[in-house]
């Protein structure tokens, strides 16, 4: 099903992924208050020919259920990275450094964010995107994935 979602165009399964998002949240974050929902961005090139992101549908619907703002402008990918698919986790983390940007640290600053993605396997995307929102000042950084790799 993520699969299609992802790859195959079937946008129409974002409120069910979502709603199973939701659900991990309330599960497993009862005592967190978010202040926005993030997502991983995709570099732009990979976004027009994909159309769009998985990850920023289901963050932009999650947040919806949870009555919490989009931060969509807050991070962009500034290089292109390669797929992670075949690396094991020191290429995927080298893979991903340095590649995403805050763009609007002011607005960042003392904000605790939820972040979406779709699948995490190692954690090195979440995990350099984490780093990049705490350099910008936010206060906390939990994710929250459809799929475990």
């Amino acid at each position: 099903m993520l699969h299609r979602f992802k790859y195959s165009n079937a946008t129409h399964l974002t409120a069910d992924l979502a709603s199973l998002l939701h659900a991990c949240v309330n599960i497993h974050y009862t005592r967190e208050k978010f202040d926005a929902v993030s997502f991983v961005p995709l570099h732009p090139a990979k976004e027009r020919a994909r159309t769009y992101n998985q990850a920023r549908l289901l963050a932009g619907h999650l947040a919806g259920l949870m009555g919490l703002p989009l931060a969509g402008g807050c991070l962009s990918r500034i290089r292109e990275t390669g797929t992670q698919t075949r690396l094991n986790m020191r290429a995927r983390t080298k893979n991903v450094a340095n590649a995403f940007q805050a763009d609007c640290p002011e607005w960042i600053e003392g904000r605790n964010f939820l972040l979406v993605d779709d699948v995490m396997t190692t954690g090195a995307t979440v995990s350099e995107i984490s780093r990049e929102l705490k350099a910008a000042g936010a206060g906390r950084v939990c994710v929250v994935t459809v799929a475990r790799g």
